[in-house]
């Protein structure tokens, strides 16, 4: 596949530090909110995040056609960081995943702002669109 760059970063709403609690024998609850690990072991690592739109930016890439986003409830947050790809690209789609109401509607409230259409593709999975 072309156009394809795998980056070990953290995708995030702005730039800072953040917790990551990683959840001992269960990778798809690791994640940066917490209180989702109160009955779990998970160890706390101190990692950078940055706005997609500065991953981007720092890449030279202007113009991107798809992304995929999984990060255990912490799509929101990735699009409130990336707010300049969503206004600048015409043809994105935007794969992502809610695992409840209260997110899929926080993604909901960013996507619409800037004239995606969503459609519901698996049980909790969906796919945003101009």
């Amino acid at each position: 596949m072309k156009n394809i760059i795998p980056v070990n970063l953290v995708a995030y709403s702005k730039n800072t530090k953040i917790h990551f609690y990683n959840v001992y024998g269960s990778s798809g609850l690791s994640g940066i909110y917490n209180k989702y690990y109160k009955y779990r072991k998970y160890k706390r690592i101190t990692i950078q995040a940055k706005k997609l739109d500065d991953i981007l930016k720092g890449f030279g890439i202007k113009k991107v056609d798809l992304i995929k986003l999984d990060v255990e409830r912490s799509e929101a947050d990735v699009l409130k960081g990336s707010r300049r790809i969503l206004k600048n690209s015409k043809n994105l789609k935007i794969v992502f995943e809610a695992l409840d109401s209260y997110h899929l509607n926080k993604c909901k409230k960013i996507l619409n702002e800037f004239g995606f259409k969503i459609d519901k593709i698996d049980y909790n999975m969906y796919i945003a669109h101009k």
